[in-house]
């Protein structure tokens, strides 16, 4: 509602602006004040079904900590296992390969957007994909003799997607 806005107006009107996007850093400390532990051997699984989602705005470029999408999907996979990352990529120049990479891990959903889109939208947008219910941690079962397969891990899947192999 109202509050819940003004409360992130409040965050973001605080943050100091330090000159170097790091994502990877980012998700860990969004992961941690929404109770997922630094500790990537651990697991917390939720206590309720309501699924916990990080949005992430922004044009994806990391210049700090992990600068590559195998990274940054890597991090997002371990630290994040129990909540979706959904981006708003924000600019033409966003990085959407990085983008893309986080929010597949995770069944998350990338957006882009321009100085002319309509942000109460998105965030409408953003808040109906967030209920659409995603599978992680799948596994496949390969045919004997099919040994070397992309991609080596499956994305989380939600309803309807297609996944292709090639082997």
């Amino acid at each position: 509602g109202a509050d819940t806005l003004t409360d992130v107006d409040r965050f973001l009107n605080g943050q100091t602006l330090a000159g170097a996007s790091d994502i990877g850093n980012m998700l860990e400390r969004a992961g941690a004040s929404l109770g997922q532990p630094l500790d990537t051997d651990t697991r917390v699984e939720p206590a309720d079904e309501i699924e916990q989602v990080v949005v992430y705005m922004g044009d994806g470029v990391p210049t700090s900590g992990a600068l590559t999408p195998d990274e940054l999907g890597a991090l997002a996979h371990k630290q994040l296992a129990n909540l979706r990352v959904q981006a708003v990529a924000l600019g033409a120049r966003s990085d959407l390969l990085v983008l893309d990479n986080l929010v597949r891990q995770s069944g998350g959903d990338l957006i882009q957007t321009d100085t002319r889109d309509d942000l109460d939208k998105i965030a409408r947008e953003l808040r109906l994909r967030a209920q659409v219910p995603v599978a992680r941690d799948l596994e496949l079962e390969l045919p004997p003799g099919l040994t070397d397969v992309y991609p080596k891990a499956i994305p989380a899947l939600r309803p309807g997607d297609t996944l292709t192999l090639v082997g």
